[in-house]
């Protein structure tokens, strides 16, 4: 009987997950555990059935530090709210597997419009451009005319 060594068949998974997933992917995903330590944030992403709570899926994600500043530039106002458990968000994910330490997804982009939906982004960014133009409280300015009670 033939026989492989755990290194020999991790390496073996490493090289097929490597072949059949040479680009990052988008995925979808529920955040059930976020954690962070010395600026990285490592997640836990589970997908549910259909019609419960059971978990079908689970797979742990990592966010490094760097990548996580420049989605921060990228989304200022919606980086924070979206990693947050219980979200369902759909992630770029670079899928990587390596021998010892096993499967993990590197989230390299998120796509903030899938979890808040199109019509939230364009009033955030219209409100964003107002206060670029300092327009926001300018109707706080005008004052009001006195008011008549007979």
């Amino acid at each position: 009987m033939e026989s492989v060594s755990l290194f020999e068949l991790n390496e073996f998974i490493r090289r097929v997950l490597a072949l059949n997933f040479p680009e990052a992917v988008w995925l979808r995903a529920e955040i059930a555990q976020i954690s962070q330590a010395r600026g990285h944030f490592f997640i836990d992403l589970v997908e549910k059935e259909n019609e419960g709570e059971g978990i079908i899926a689970q797979a742990a994600a990592s966010l490094w530090s760097r990548q996580h500043k420049m989605l921060s530039k990228k989304y200022p106002d919606t980086i924070e709210t979206l990693l947050s458990e219980g979200m369902e968000v759909l992630l770029r994910v670079k899928v990587d597997f390596h021998e010892r330490y096993g499967l993990k997804l590197i989230v390299e982009d998120i796509d903030p419009a899938y979890t808040i939906g199109k019509l939230a982004l364009q009033k955030q960014e219209i409100l964003r451009q107002l206060e670029k133009l300092d327009l926001i409280e300018k109707n706080r300015q005008i004052p009001l005319p006195p008011v008549f009670q007979k």
